[in-house]
């Protein structure tokens, strides 16, 4: 007996169909052994991105893959996606969003709804405003870009130079790099992720702002680059794994006491540039570090 098609297939196929005279050459669309998609769409017009989307990509897209140009409005309909799966009683499919080869531009803008993000007392409470992000700069992650939809993988493109304000907080991401073109990252960016990579801040950013990494409790290492001066107030807070620090700069960056965690059980090493031992062991706050060593040559 022949075995039937399955009702997504039967879907997807009608889909491609229809779009194969106008969107083939934009447009690939592939069948996980999951039975959620892999979509790969190459932006030409920026703001675009929503005429390639039906119910079924929307309901069924494991990995998206943009390449390409968007702006404001192509973000919309990227967290559209995500924003569906997220209400669906199917759960969330959404695993990879890869934007390695693509750019970001200003214009358009997307609405990011404030609710149920902010910790008051402990406690989450709804806040029933919300607000339109216009992107203002090329080559920005906008503020809020994908925060609060889930996403568990991102793959930034080298075009990128800065990360804004908040731009991946409140997701499952486990998978991070950040790429050598970034030269600034906004406050929260990485608020409250479950990152399990070491993570390596690119030369040439001078600081790190509040909250960046707060609450990203299974960050095992961080590298801050010869370039670092600063870093805000619980940047590090709440990162309980995160075991090993190494320092580039010969001076020990600007922290406050709240800079990191020091709930964290077990011993945390430092490393830091030779000679500067003495220095990082004087700092009030780079000296608690349970071992301080010498960054290996």
């Amino acid at each position: 007996m022949k075995k039937r098609p399955t009702p997504l297939l039967c879907v997807l196929i009608v889909f491609l169909c229809c779009c194969q005279k106008t969107q083939t050459n934009d447009l690939q669309v592939t069948i996980l052994p999951d039975n959620s998609l892999e979509v790969q769409v190459h932006i030409s017009n920026p703001g675009s991105l929503h005429q390639y989307l039906s119910t079924t990509i929307y309901k069924s897209t494991g990995i998206l893959r943009i390449s390409g140009s968007i702006n404001g409005d192509d973000i919309q309909a990227i967290r559209d996606i995500m924003s569906f799966q997220k209400s669906a009683s199917s759960g969330r499919l959404f695993k990879v969003l890869d934007l390695s080869e693509c750019d970001f531009e200003n214009g358009g803008a997307f609405l990011f709804p404030k609710e149920s993000y902010e910790n008051i007392n402990g406690e989450l409470v709804t806040m029933v405003d919300s607000i339109w992000v216009f992107p203002s700069e090329p080559h920005v992650v906008p503020r809020y870009a994908f925060a609060c939809v889930g996403l568990q993988s991102v793959i930034l493109s080298s075009s990128v130079s800065a990360i804004g304000d908040y731009a991946f907080e409140y997701n499952s991401i486990i998978d991070l790099s950040i790429p050598t073109s970034v030269k600034s990252i906004g406050e929260g960016a990485f608020y409250f992720t479950y990152i399990q990579s070491a993570i390596t801040i690119p030369e040439g950013v001078t600081a790190l702002p509040d909250s960046v990494f707060f609450d990203a409790s299974q960050i095992p290492s961080l590298t801050l680059p010869s370039t670092i001066q600063s870093l805000g107030k619980r940047c590090l807070g709440n990162c309980l794994h995160l075991s090993e620090i190494i320092v580039k700069s010969e001076e020990p960056p600007v922290c406050d006491d709240s800079m990191w965690d020091d709930w964290y059980i077990g011993s945390r090493f430092l490393y830091v540039p030779q000679g500067s031992i003495t220095k990082y062991r004087s700092h009030p706050v780079w000296g608690r570090a349970d071992i301080i060593t010498e960054i290996k040559q």
